[in-house]
């Protein structure tokens, strides 16, 4: 999509409202908090413990089509809930050893902290780029296009929840991925005016090139939580993700035959 190249969020199953997410699941937050701020907004802990299960249930769904276990993912890991949640999930049980689930969830752990990271980062970067432009979505707004949606797509709310349940997800959840795609939406079409006669798409991809780089430099993380879009992300912690499992593979691993 066209205006991809101005965000630098991640790729995820769901959305989050980063700085403000939390309303977390009951887990408790990391030795220090906030774990990363972007610009002057913190990233807590809260904000972790409340994506971190919706960016792994999600995730399983599309890969799956089935309901993911409940629990297996927290910010504060519970292994012993993991274990057994992956458990009721292979396929081929006989392969999966207690001790081999048990990696997979410290795995899924790591790979989802860093995705929950980047992710929250990356939603709090696209309100400020958006905001540096002027562009604004009110919570009624959102609201709105949610509802508009909603009658297209989900004709009754027992086909809504259906959805929702499937994926683990809560209606905040999917209202604030509606808020993002407007004010992805209203970004696109300001830098399209901007530039309309400076560059065209060319100019816009400099624009966001240079923008990218300035919000990272200005997003700092703790030591633990150093994800992309940190700007202590560097070769090393690179090479370090690229042999790193992400929680599709593992995901895929579990439920092969």
């Amino acid at each position: 999509m066209f205006a991809g190249v101005l965000l630098t969020l991640v790729a995820a199953g769901c959305g989050g409202s980063g700085n403000k997410g939390n309303a977390g699941n009951g887990s408790p937050g990391p030795a220090v908090d906030p774990v990363a701020t972007v610009g002057s907004t913190a990233v807590t802990g809260a904000s972790l413990a409340y994506w971190m299960p919706p960016l792994f249930t999600g995730t399983f769904y599309e890969l799956t089509q089935k309901q993911a276990p409940a629990g297996v993912v927290s910010l504060q890991p519970h292994y012993d809930v993991c274990v057994a949640g992956l458990r009721s999930v292979v396929v081929n049980k006989q392969r999966w050893t207690s001790a081999r689930l048990m990696k997979t969830c410290e795995d899924l752990h790591k790979a989802l902290t860093a995705q929950a990271v980047s992710y929250v980062v990356g939603s709090a970067v696209l309100e400020a780029q958006a905001a540096e432009q002027g562009v604004v979505v009110k919570r009624a707004e959102a609201e709105r296009e949610f509802k508009r949606i909603q009658s297209q797509q989900f004709p009754s709310e027992a086909e809504l929840q259906r959805y929702l349940s499937q994926r683990r997800w809560t209606v905040p959840q999917e209202l604030f991925l509606v808020k993002r795609d407007v004010l992805s939406t209203r970004l696109k079409k300001v830098l399209e005016k901007k530039f309309r006669r400076r560059g065209g798409y060319s100019a816009i991809v400099k624009y966001a090139s240079r923008s990218n780089r300035l919000w990272t430099g200005r997003t700092s993380c703790m030591p633990g939580y150093i994800a992309s879009g940190c700007r202590q992300f560097g070769p090393a912690q690179e090479a370090v993700a690229a042999k790193s499992r992400s929680a599709s593979s593992l995901i895929e691993e579990l439920v092969a035959k």
